[in-house]
Order: C-alpha cells, then structure tokens, then sequence
C-alpha cells in the first residue's frame, strides 16, 4: 500500500469534517451542524445524514504521529529492498564474470591439447614413415622375404579393364590356402 503523501489529506479532510463552519451554507439540506461531518445522504428527502465527529487536538496528533512512522516504515523497507537488489545484482555480476573467466580459460586448455596432439600426430606419422623408409630400404621386413623379390612385382595402372594397383608374381607357383 504506497501511503507516500497521504498525511495531508488525511490531516485536511479530518479538519474539514470535524470543524464545518457556520459559514457553510445555510440551509438545513446542505450542511451538519458544527462537530458532525456527514456519513450519507437520504435520496428520498434530499438531506444529509450526520454523524458526530471527535476532532480534538490529541487526536489529530495522535494520526499524524502514526502517518509519519508509516511513512518512516515505508521508507526503511524501500531502503533495504534497494540495498537487497544492488547486493544480489553486484553477486550476478560476479559470478557472469567469474563464469566468462572460466570459459576463457576452458578454451585455451582446448586449444592448447589440440595443439598437443597434432604435434604428437605428426610425431606419429614421421616415425612411421621413417620405420617404413627404413624396411623398404632394407629389402622388406628384415631381409627375411627379400629372396621374392625376383618374383613379385607391383602395377598401378589398369590391366584388362581393372584399375591398380596390382600385385604380379611371375616365375612362380603360387598357392592359396583357406585357414581350416
């Protein structure tokens, strides 16, 4: 309930109702008589019905002393709610920033084991390419199938309509065997 600025009309209107001056108009229809404010109107008649109103300083003082620490009330909620916000915004902030930090530093840990292994990759390759350099420069594995050598024979182009690449053994008889 927003009751900001309330005092005044509160103070005004009970004021206004306690103390009707003679100097309303006079006639009977259109006014109470001084301390009594008016709590309807008989349609039927065209009067005002009057109730007696107790305007005495005390309690005037005492609704206005009761306004003003609604007010204050109202003031120092408003105020802890604000303080509560920045709080809880300054925390938000934080942790976007903490979580933005966190993700930064998540990339360059994926990057750099990326960077890793295409070097260990390529380690890799240049050993296995060495290892295989190495065994056709030797003749084949160790030199234990180099005495085939005269009877094999490879042919990367298409022969008799079969593309390549094909391996030829010629000057020797060659058998296949199942595994049973």
């Amino acid at each position: 309930m927003n009751i900001h600025g309330i005092k005044p009309y509160l103070v005004a209107g009970t004021l206004a109702l306690a103390a009707q001056t003679a100097d309303a108009w006079d006639d009977a229809q259109f006014r109470c008589p001084a301390g009594q404010a008016i709590q309807g109107v008989d349609v039927a008649t065209h009067t005002l019905i009057c109730i007696p109103v107790s305007a005495s300083s005390a309690d005037i003082a005492a609704l206005v002393a009761r306004v003003t620490a609604l007010e204050s009330e109202a003031a120092n909620e408003r105020n802890a709610r604000l303080a509560a916000d920045n709080a809880l915004q300054a925390n938000l902030s934080s942790e976007a920033a903490a979580r933005a930090a966190a993700d930064t530093t998540l990339q360059g840990n994926i990057n750099a084991e990326a960077i890793t292994r295409i070097a260990e990759d390529g380690t890799t390759l240049a050993s296995a390419k060495a290892y295989t350099d190495t065994k056709v420069a030797e003749g084949g594995g160790g030199g234990a199938l180099a005495f085939l050598q005269p009877y094999v024979s490879l042919d990367v182009n298409p022969i008799n309509g079969v593309n390549g690449p094909h391996i030829i053994f010629s000057g020797a008889n060659v058998h296949v065997r199942s595994g049973s």
